[in-house]
């Protein structure tokens, strides 16, 4: 029969025995890691080639700038120094993701699926033929309003001739941000025209006024006259994407003053690209060479509303292109943003071996 004395050693041995075996387990792992770390500096693992399943890819369809600046630039991110871009395995940054962008084809329905949604929207008429797939619908309310859409795409244009409309200058009924979000969106369902990666939490709602005609910021909502409502699809991953007019989309609406049962809508300019989930990845340039061609005069200006020719970069990021005119691939670009909201500049990412030629399609195709 045992005794005390003995389960007491018995317990005291087993402890010992287990301290001393999980100690020695973790000096083995430690020593394991230890020596993959030393291995990995003097015989590193070669990393996977990028897929580049596209082969080379078109050059980015920036838009032409309308004006041009000798501009000088000077990096004034927090530690003076051009950032440094790290994946996923904290390694540095040496590829990106291409997105395959879906493109619909027409059907003998599309035309009287856009004509039902127009008139649900209170667009009248059988659709007049503009150019192409897009046809003209027109609203007869205060101001005549004309809404062209792309009947396969779903992408269109809304005009009409608000800019010196005396409701719209009185902005009476003008909603209030909330609202003018609510009427936007409402009127994309009506036309089955809201995106589904559109993210609801960046989507923006400037203040506007109008003088002689023109556009101008207004500082609070009992100064404006127009309301200006911009949205925004989901990053990719944690990338965000990123239009023609740096803070701006091409998918906005202009929002105004009218009697309550008209549309409020006065001016849009929609246009949206499906981005698929087919990805291949290609090398990127180093962030100094994509500086280098920013400091010779090859970016894109997105936005400009620095005085003087002195560009201070306080954030470079990378992100994606889509422009507001179809494109095959979604791709990667550096983004030099300055003081707040007032200069943005973009730079192709994706390695010059792997871009062709203006249009050049990329080879081999992937069916959708």
């Amino acid at each position: 029969m045992p005794t005390l004395h003995n389960v007491t050693d018995t317990t005291k041995a087993i402890l010992k025995w287990g301290v001393i075996l999980g100690v020695s387990a973790i000096c083995i792992l430690l020593l394991y890691r230890g020596a993959l770390i030393v291995k990995e500096m003097y015989f590193p693992t070669p990393r996977i080639p990028p897929t580049v399943l596209f082969g080379k890819l078109p050059l980015i369809s920036f838009p032409v700038a309308t004006t041009k600046k000798n501009l000088s630039y000077t990096i004034d991110t927090v530690d003076g120094k051009l950032p440094v871009f790290l994946d996923e395995g904290k390694k540095l940054r040496d590829r990106m993701k291409v997105y395959k962008i879906s493109h619909s084809t027409l059907t003998l329905l599309d035309l009287q699926i856009v004509r039902n949604s127009a008139h649900g929207a209170g667009f009248g008429g059988n659709g007049l033929r503009i150019s192409g797939d897009t046809y003209r619908f027109v609203r007869r309310d205060l101001l005549q309003k004309t809404l062209d859409i792309d009947i396969v795409e779903k992408n269109f244009n809304i005009t009409s001739k608000f800019p010196f409309n005396e409701e719209v200058l009185a902005a009476a009924n003008l909603p209030d941000q909330l609202n003018a979000v609510k009427a936007t969106t409402a009127f994309l369902q009506k036309i089955n025209a809201f995106p589904q990666d559109i993210d609801p939490l960046k989507t923006k709602a400037q203040l506007l006024k109008l003088k002689n005609g023109i556009v101008f910021s207004a500082e609070n909502l009992n100064d404006a006259q127009l309301l200006r409502i911009d949205y925004f699809q989901k990053n990719l991953e944690t990338f965000p994407i990123y239009y023609p007019k740096g803070i701006y989309s091409t998918m906005n609406f202009l929002v105004a003053s009218g009697p309550k049962e008209s549309l409020p809508i006065v001016q849009s300019d929609f246009f949206h690209q499906t981005i698929t989930q087919q990805t291949a990845t290609y090398p990127i340039k180093p962030i100094a060479s994509a500086y280098q061609e920013l400091v010779d005069g090859k970016g894109y200006i997105a936005s400009n509303f620095v005085k003087g020719n002195t560009i201070k970069i306080l954030d470079i990021y990378l992100g994606y292109f889509a422009s507001d005119e179809t494109q095959d691939f979604l791709m990667p670009i550096y983004v030099f943003k300055g003081r707040e909201d007032e200069f943005y500049a973009y730079v192709p990412a994706i390695a010059d071996d792997w871009i062709g030629t203006p249009g050049q399609s990329a080879s081999p195709s992937i069916s959708k």
